[in-house]
């Protein structure tokens, strides 16, 4: 698994199996290229500047679909209004 992303938040009460599901189910996750939807996992962790630390979800996927994958979340997270898990629209960062 490789890190393609991560998203800001400012709770320890997220709860990451609900977000990833609904990442899933957004009509953007559509891979027709691929034989096999791709594998993620999210992960929490800290973000660290010299002066500062930010809590972050780190997003990982499968190397061999990286590009495909990380493509995703920033359209469902592209800053527009919409339905976002627990109403929290979360800044993102993808590589």
């Amino acid at each position: 698994m490789i890190q393609i992303g991560a998203l800001c938040f400012g709770s320890d009460f997220i709860y990451r199996e609900d977000l990833k599901k609904a990442l899933e189910m957004d009509p953007a996750w559509k891979f027709p290229n691929l034989e096999k939807a791709p594998v993620i996992q999210l992960t929490r962790g800290e973000f660290r500047a010299p002066k500062k630390s930010k809590k972050m979800i780190f997003i990982h996927t499968e190397k061999s679909k990286q590009h495909e994958v990380a493509k995703v979340p920033s359209k469902i997270y592209d800053g527009t209004s919409k339905a976002y898990p627990n109403g929290i629209m979360l800044l993102h960062s993808f590589t």
